[in-house]
């Protein structure tokens, strides 16, 4: 754009202090002339910086999810293939269901057994507790008959003093030869079975004394064994209750596990590093990768320095360029504005907050040395239009090829030194040389000739094509070793980010314009 404004500026003064002569072309106009443009332009680049700034820090991050199964078993189906689009919900792998099938039969009936023996335990406390109510109703019965027993022993006292006296006068009666024997020994017979009942009658009152007498916490100690028996029964039931609930608890868990046996896709995305077939034994553990999911969501972040930021909101519109598609703007909006980042902070332990850790990998970087031979033609047919301005009409075509492939010899002692840091690298001491880029080149256009008075210069404004041009993408070698990456994640990221193809593709076209004899 520069170059542009600075063309138009100078067809402007040309056409003023030259053609029209509006001016005279003196010194001071001289030095306006220049200074002018310079001071337009530093304020133009420095507003242009506030409102518009621009940075070519970019970078497009997706999330990677590393995929791991939750359950141990036989692998039986893989319907996923490597490096192929998924939509959520897809299956991406399936392990034999069977014990997990299995388990959750076995833990289904256990519940029902719980919840029935939860039942027969609810049944015997309602048992319990209607013992409770004849139990307390005991008490009254009791009272009743220990009135019962004291009116028996009293009456049994008194018939005992009758039947005493009637054996003495029975047994005077006899010493006197005045009675009969049978009568003395029939009263005395009736006297004895009135003291085994009396005797009966006192162990029976002693016995409902005692019943009475026996009481824990305020309560008769039948009832005391009731309640007792309540709380047994009560307790049981919690414990049968809590059994009820483990065990409901594992089924669940169970047909996790059992779901767990098919994975699916989180999102839409892309499997990379597919590394599991049919057969397979998978564990369930966290660190045993099994491929690798890439989610199609994107951010892009833009790293600016603070002074370009105070005048940038959310919702401004933003244009990407990325080298992978030349020649193609990307339109975009702002999102968001981070204006702080984890490292350097601390957290609330006073700990530093945790940062990426830079891995040093060997890559091969694309350098345009140049060659040793070199072969130009040129044809040109100039058509004169009117004074200084001249339309010429061009076809170029040369050849730069590197003849001598030993002169790509790069430094031995830094060689070395890689191949020890890197050993499974294997690097050559030579450079590696991109097929096609040796190739001839070809250019064809008009170009517009204009000799400038004064300064004696030619200004020239051309538009060349170039139908022999590479348009390739140069993929260099991958040497890096998964042995230096923690996981299969963190390779994959890698490779993608430094491993991926270059693009090599040339201009067209193109357009310029220059002040002076050669460009």
């Amino acid at each position: 754009m520069e170059v542009i404004l600075l063309g138009i500026y100078s067809f402007f003064v040309w056409l003023i202090f030259i053609k029209l002569k509006l001016l005279p072309w003196n010194t001071p106009w001289k030095v306006a002339v220049v200074i002018f443009p310079v001071v337009c332009l530093i304020i133009l680049l420095l507003l242009l910086n506030i409102v518009a700034p621009t940075t070519s820090d970019v970078r497009v991050v997706k999330y990677i999810v590393p995929v791991v199964s939750q359950v141990r078993g036989r692998v039986t189906e893989v319907p996923v293939e490597n490096n192929r689009p998924v939509k959520k919900g897809d299956v991406l792998f399936k392990i034999d269901p069977t014990p997990y099938q299995n388990d959750v039969h076995s833990l289904e009936a256990r519940l029902l057994a719980d919840e029935a023996k939860v039942g027969a335990d609810r049944t015997r406390l309602s048992e319990v507790r209607a013992k409770l109510t004849d139990a307390q109703s005991s008490e009254p019965q009791l009272k009743e008959q220990l009135n019962q027993a004291t009116a028996q022993v009293a009456s049994l006292n008194a018939s005992i003093t009758l039947a005493r006296t009637r054996v003495e006068q029975n047994t005077k009666l006899v010493a006197a030869g005045a009675g009969n024997r049978f009568d003395l020994e029939q009263s005395q017979t009736t006297l004895n079975e009135l003291n085994a009942q009396l005797a009966a009658a006192r162990a029976a009152e002693q016995q409902v004394r005692e019943k009475l007498g026996s009481r824990v916490g305020g309560d008769l100690a039948s009832v005391a064994q009731v309640r007792a028996q309540i709380a047994t029964a009560e307790a049981q039931v919690k414990v049968s209750q809590a059994q009820v609930e483990t065990t409901r608890a594992d089924l669940e868990t169970a047909k996790f596990n059992l779901a767990q046996t098919t994975l699916y896709a989180p999102a839409n995305g892309t499997m990379v590093n597919v590394n599991l077939r049919p057969g397979f034994f998978v564990a369930g553990m966290p660190f045993n990768e099994l491929m690798t999911f890439v989610d199609n969501e994107y951010q892009i972040f833009a790293l600016f320095n603070q002074n370009e930021l105070h005048q940038v909101v959310a919702g401004n519109e933003a244009e990407i360029t990325l080298d992978t598609y030349p020649g193609r703007i990307i339109k975009a909006h702002v999102d968001s504005i981070i204006w702080a980042q984890a490292q350097g902070q601390l957290d609330a332990n006073g700990n530093l907050v945790a940062v990426n850790v830079t891995q040093t990998i060997p890559v091969y970087q694309l350098v345009t040395p140049g060659g040793d031979t070199q072969l130009v033609t040129n044809f040109e047919y100039r058509i004169p239009i009117f004074g200084p301005v001249t339309l010429a009409a061009f076809f170029d075509a040369g050849l730069n090829k590197l003849a001598f492939f030993n002169q790509l010899k790069l430094n031995p002692d830094r060689v070395n030194t890689l191949n020890a840091q890197f050993p499974e690298a294997a690097f050559k001491g030579r450079a590696v040389l991109a097929k096609g880029t040796q190739d001839t080149r070809a250019s064809t256009g008009l170009e517009l000739q204009v000799l400038l008075p004064v300064v004696n210069a030619p200004f020239r404004i051309y538009y060349a094509y170039n139908p022999l041009r590479v348009e390739k993408f140069l993929q260099p070698p991958i040497v890096a070793d998964r042995g230096y990456f923690p996981n299969q994640a963190t390779f994959a990221n890698a490779v993608a980010q430094f491993g991926q193809a270059i693009p090599f593709f040339e201009k067209k076209s193109t357009f310029r314009f220059t002040i002076g004899r050669t460009f």
